[in-house]
């Protein structure tokens, strides 16, 4: 009898044994695959460390921009956002963010970065923008005294203010960039501290100012560009043409024989001057003597519809890109500035820069964004 007990007892006790070794089992596993980090799909999510606030921001954007996810969209707390498309409206672009040190990225996509504000990463007026030959973008913002340095993915490395050399230390309000055959930074703003006038500085990779000069005027949307030619400086500053030498002294100037309103300027590789004037919605192209060689977009820059002409830049293949802002274009013409074809759409563009690699970077100054197209957008 006591026997048969024992067995009983054994066999219960081993029946128990089994069912608790199998529970724990399956919850170790359900634990384990809580802990496992999720990711939505066709969505990269990498955080970085911030502080509460900016954390707060990060994940309110990266919420918003996972509800309206695709396939193709990538967002990154923390990063630029990323879109596989070609083409992009910014009144759909305010997902930016705070600078990170890190990101997945892919030469066909389209980078979106910025957004208002005072920190480093965002901007107030981002006026200009050029690409260095290493492939660095510098952004001018405007209001917040300072140039701004990102990658060719977006991502935010270094800033530096805009002030005039000397022992009086003056800011400027940044408008214009351009970048010298020898790698330095040169920009355009104007300062109002002492009565309103127009500065043109030459700073080194570091950003400290190294070479000044000093126009006693004002104009609404200074632009400035690099003749590759000989380095000589060319500035457009309402109705007026500067020419300057790499040491900021006045090499040329000339007045327009019009009233114009100039807004950006660019140069070709015979030294030709290209324009854009904003009230007769033109481009004017003037050589280095300061003689007007020819005009064109008299009917809409090539197309029958009224056109607001900002950036102007030269793509890789010589062919002419103007940013048409009442239209929401970039747009390209032929050395001689017949139409070619509308590159790409997208809301507010101003200033307008081609990187080394054909990469065509647009700034918005409506919603303080910066997006970079890849190269296959601007290749012929």
């Amino acid at each position: 009898m006591y026997y048969r007990m024992y067995r009983s007892y054994a066999l219960a006790a081993a029946i128990l044994l089994v069912s608790f070794t199998f529970a724990g089992l399956y919850f170790t596993k359900n634990a384990q695959d809580v802990h496992k980090p999720t990711t939505a799909v066709g969505t990269t999510v990498t955080f970085v460390n911030t502080d509460d606030t900016a954390m707060a921001d990060l994940m309110s954007s990266s919420t918003q921009a996972m509800n309206t996810a695709t396939t193709t969209d990538h967002f990154t707390p923390g990063h630029p956002t990323h879109n596989s498309a070609t083409s992009a409206k910014s009144s759909d672009m305010h997902n930016s963010t705070l600078p990170a040190t890190s990101q997945e990225y892919s030469e066909s996509a389209t980078v979106v970065f910025g957004r208002e504000g005072s920190e480093p990463g965002r901007f107030n007026r981002n006026y200009g923008v050029a690409v260095s030959a290493d492939k660095e973008i510098f952004v001018t913002d405007m209001r917040n005294k300072r140039v701004q340095v990102f990658s060719m993915d977006g991502v935010f490395l270094r800033l530096f203010t805009t002030v005039v050399p000397g022992e009086e230390v003056r800011k400027i309000q940044p408008c214009g960039a351009a970048i010298d055959v020898e790698g330095h930074f040169w920009l355009v703003g104007y300062s109002v501290e002492m009565g309103v006038s127009l500065h043109v500085v030459q700073y080194n990779k570091s950003g400290l100012p190294m070479t000044t000069f000093v126009e006693h005027s004002w104009a609404p949307y200074p632009s400035i560009a690099v003749d590759l030619r000989n380095n000589r400086i060319v500035v457009v500053a309402s109705t007026q043409i500067f020419i300057l030498q790499s040491n900021g002294t006045i090499y040329r100037r000339f007045e327009t024989e019009q009233r114009l309103d100039f807004s950006y300027v660019t140069t070709d590789l015979e030294g030709n001057i290209f324009a854009t004037d904003t009230s007769h919605s033109i481009v004017h192209v003037y050589d280095h003597f300061g003689q007007r060689r020819f005009t064109f977009g008299d009917v809409g820059l090539g197309k029958e519809k009224h056109v607001l002409p900002r950036g102007i830049c030269f793509s890789r293949s010589g062919r002419i890109l103007v940013a048409d802002w009442a239209n929401g274009e970039i747009d390209m013409f032929t050395s001689r500035g017949e139409f070619v074809r509308t590159v790409v759409n997208i809301t507010n563009p101003w200033g307008i820069a081609v990187g080394p690699d054909g990469q065509l970077v647009v700034t918005n100054i409506q919603d303080n964004t910066v997006t970079i197209f890849p190269r296959q957008t601007v290749l012929n």
